[in-house]
């Protein structure tokens, strides 16, 4: 497994996603998943690109998305896509431009690949296990 491949990818995902919830902003549809627990239509948007990306290219991985109910692809797979594809959803939903795209890559779930996306400022960190952290490319 190269992870200077995946995290390339899970950034492609991110700044997919995080497209549409810069398109999405302010218009969004809102309703309660539950008490106190918000969803989105650019929730919903942001998870199907994430996971059509990543499973695209690593069909043989699994991939959990927070709006999802069970995790698809192969149930055997050691290999595991965690996506949120609105980590702020509650902010989103006011008009607060304080959210991000957060996806990592579990291995025998243990992360060996992270990335965040701010779409609003157009910042992205990401990790790799064992070699760090990075804004950018800036350790």
């Amino acid at each position: 497994m190269d992870c200077e491949e995946a995290v390339a990818k899970a950034i492609e995902a991110a700044n997919a996603a995080g497209e549409i919830l810069r398109d999405m902003l302010d218009r969004a549809e809102v309703w309660e998943k539950s008490t106190n627990d918000l969803v989105t239509e650019a929730d919903l948007a942001a998870q199907q690109v994430i996971e059509s990306i990543l499973m695209n290219q690593f069909p043989e991985y699994a991939f959990l998305g927070e709006e999802s109910s069970s995790p698809i692809g192969p149930a055997s797979s050691t290999w595991q896509w965690v996506g949120e594809p609105l980590d702020g959803t509650t902010n989103y939903a006011h008009g607060l431009r304080s959210f991000c795209v957060s996806i990592a890559l579990m291995h025998h779930r243990k992360p060996v690949v992270g990335v965040i996306l701010d779409p609003m400022s157009d910042e992205r960190f990401y990790a790799i296990a064992g070699r760090g952290a990075f804004l950018a490319n800036a350790r």
